[in-house]
């Protein structure tokens, strides 16, 4: 069922009976919203995957759906939420669904009223944590941040997080620069709550590496530049699958994920299509496509990992408060930039 939100953490149900309000699609029997959405025809998806990697997953939907095209609108997650947050304010309806890299705007959306409330009985299968407050968007996809090293160079690597303060490791760690955010904020706001500012300070002690990000990261542990480093466990399969002598390691800590994030349209153009997209996508056969693509694992527990990757029952996850997430932002960001130097 769809909810219109009226501000974070309020909303109001409306009768089911309905077929529709202001252009949002009501819950309805499965050959109803089917036919409806075949009749809308289209499925219109703003998104920060480039679109080369993520067509393969539209098709894989047409291929399911093929009386619905699935169009693609590429944007950088910034630009991206910034556009909904604009055409939500001119009343136009541009997106049926967002899938990003998730951001504090998502909460923005959400206070604006920009986004749907939909309880896909597709998701009913996720952990609670990875949905958005009363189901304003659900993170759907997540690769682990890990350590990476290099398996010519290093005979035995960090097992912990806290491992990497180690001086036995001294110069060889590579870590995002903080200022780049996204991404590497994960790996600072983890840091933080597991070991607090003082082991961002012996970071810093240990003479870390700054890099511009995991992908790098990645490259740099492949070359040697920094025979260890913090990036995701698909940037490693990536070297390794191009043979290079890289591995990783889960910390004992536990690993956390950097989530992507799905979201309907308060007013989306085609509702129904938007329905059946959604549902698609969070179930296990839309999970298996973005597993087979993108190398991402599926937060749909019931989707395998993916092929050289242990499974989410395998791992031990670090939970992480959204909203206490996005409140430390600026004072974590700012702490770990002084504390490394970073520039």
């Amino acid at each position: 069922m769809i909810t219109r939100a009226a501000g974070r953490g309020f909303s109001l149900t409306i009768a089911a009976s309905l077929a529709f309000f202001t252009g949002g699609a009501l819950a309805q029997s499965d050959g109803e919203r089917l036919a409806a959405a075949q009749q809308e025809g289209q499925v219109t998806v703003y998104s920060s995957f480039p679109v080369a990697r993520l067509r393969p997953v539209l098709d894989a939907f047409e291929a399911d759906y093929p009386a619905i095209s699935a169009e693609q609108l590429y944007a950088q997650t910034g630009q991206a939420i910034s556009r909904v947050l604009a055409e939500h304010d001119a009343g136009r309806r541009g997106f049926d669904i967002l899938i990003t890299a998730w951001d504090p705007g998502y909460f923005t959306m959400d206070e604006q009223g920009a986004l749907a409330h939909y309880d896909s009985p597709a998701a009913e299968q996720y952990d609670t944590q990875w949905a958005g407050p009363d189901h304003a968007w659900l993170n759907i996809w997540a690769g682990a941040q890990v350590i990476g090293y290099n398996t010519t160079l290093v005979d035995d690597p960090p097992q912990s997080w806290q491992d990497l303060a180690d001086p036995r490791f001294e110069g060889q760690i590579a870590v995002g620069n903080p200022q780049t955010r996204g991404g590497v904020y994960w790996f600072y706001y983890h840091m933080y709550k597991l070991h607090g500012e003082q082991f961002l300070g012996e970071l810093a002690d240990n003479g870390v590496i700054i890099a511009p990000g995991p992908s790098a990261i990645a490259e740099w542990i492949t070359s040697g530049r920094a025979p260890i480093g913090v990036t995701t466990d698909y940037s490693i399969v990536t070297q390794q699958d191009r043979g290079a002598p890289v591995d990783w390691v889960h910390p004992s800590e536990g690993v956390f994920f950097q989530v992507r994030g799905m979201a309907m349209a308060e007013d989306a153009p085609h509702p129904n299509a938007a329905c059946i997209f959604y549902d698609w996508l969070v179930s296990e056969a839309g999970g298996q496509a973005v597993v087979d693509v993108l190398g991402l694992y599926s937060l749909n527990p019931n989707v395998a990992a993916p092929a050289g990757l242990p499974s989410l029952d395998e791992l031990t996850i670090l939970e992480t408060d959204l909203e206490d997430f996005v409140e430390q932002e600026e004072s974590i960001t700012q702490t770990a930039t002084d504390l490394l130097g970073a520039e």
